[in-house]
């Protein structure tokens, strides 16, 4: 640009903009103001100084995924558009079918109140899933006649034909309360029959026919101590 000057044109009569900017270089390109042509381009390369930058903020913990059969009149969610919740969800359905798996499956688009109009097939409101994906919801041992409520993936409730809950298998809680199997209702610490992770056994009424071998504990007003029972 100095040469130009020397020729008897003023360098005001041009300007420079930015034509491509990338991490590593960027380009700057010259032109006449009058012709508005390009009269010359340079390449910058950038340079960095080699240190490390600040450490970037935790990311947002993934989506939980529930997986429930298709009712109307439940809240399905679908949080994927949340950022400041620690607990977010998205529901995948389950609907009786007449296919080899006896189930189609379907994601959640949006959080919703579930009703006939905004059912699985209303593409606004749910996306079908592939016929191997489903397979892998369903899992192979829930049979097609199946009455299950799937609350989480780690939790499954059996139902009679009034959708009532008779029994239940649980992986959601650990301690005291971890009753990993449990019948006779929905409440699992209430359950008249009901099995913690610790192996105990708790029942309302038992009726026990052949050998029964008890090494300590008590039956009525008698313990057993050693091979005997004694008197309390």
């Amino acid at each position: 640009m100095e040469h130009e000057e020397e020729r008897g044109v003023p360098v005001s009569d041009y300007e420079f903009e930015v034509a491509d900017n990338y991490y590593d270089y960027f380009v700057v390109s010259y032109f006449d103001k009058a012709s508005k042509k390009t009269v010359a381009e340079i390449t910058v390369l950038r340079t960095y100084d080699g240190s490390a930058g600040k450490p970037g903020e935790n990311g947002v913990l993934g989506c939980v995924i529930r997986r429930l059969e298709w009712k109307s009149g439940i809240q399905y969610r679908n949080d994927e558009g949340l950022k400041t919740v620690n607990t977010r969800y998205i529901d995948a359905v389950l609907v009786r079918a007449k296919n080899a798996l006896g189930w189609r499956g379907y994601k959640c688009l949006q959080t919703h109140v579930s009703t006939n109009d905004n059912a699985p097939g209303n593409t606004g409101y749910w996306e079908e899933f592939p016929t191997n994906t489903v397979g892998i919801l369903v899992s192979l041992i829930i049979a097609r006649d199946a009455k299950l409520d799937f609350l989480s993936s780690n939790e499954i409730r059996i139902l009679d034909a009034n959708d009532k809950v008779t029994a239940g298998v649980s992986g959601s809680v650990s301690g005291d309360a971890s009753i990993r199997f449990y019948a006779g209702s929905a409440e699992p610490q209430n359950a008249p029959f009901r099995v913690n992770e610790k192996g105990e056994l708790y029942s309302s009424k038992i009726h026990a026919e052949g050998e029964v071998v008890a090494t300590s504990g008590r039956i009525g007003g008698m313990e057993i101590i050693g091979n005997t029972l004694q008197g309390l």
